[in-house]
């Protein structure tokens, strides 16, 4: 999930060497919605990512207007879309470059070759 208010490649290069494959996933930011959260952030970020496997509906990047194509991302702006979400990626970045990265998936997935 890009949250820098203007992503560049460099920033969405990691979301999209992910080793999930295939034609670009769709990619959000729930910061958008609850503002920047600080220390609970990555939290929110796996809430929203294991909501989306759930429920079939990933939330939107609201206020997103015009993303730049040459970020090759699906950005699911300003409205929810559904979607079966086997597999997330959450990024967390934090001040002073503390940043992590949590994939999860389906349990069912785990174990598979």
């Amino acid at each position: 999930m890009c949250d820098s208010l203007k992503p560049s490649p460099v920033d969405c290069g990691p979301i999209q060497n992910a080793g999930l494959g295939g034609t670009p996933k769709p990619t959000t930011s729930p910061k958008s919605m609850t503002g920047h959260t600080t220390c609970a952030a990555g939290a929110l970020n796996l809430l929203a990512a294991l909501g989306a496997m759930r429920d079939g509906v990933v939330s939107p990047t609201i206020n997103l207007d015009n993303p730049d194509p040459q970020l090759g991302l699906d950005f699911v702006a300003n409205d929810s879309r559904e979607a079966k979400v086997d597999v997330a990626m959450t990024n967390a970045f934090a001040f002073g470059g503390t940043n992590g990265a949590m994939v999860v998936c389906r349990p069912e997935l785990r174990d598979a070759p």
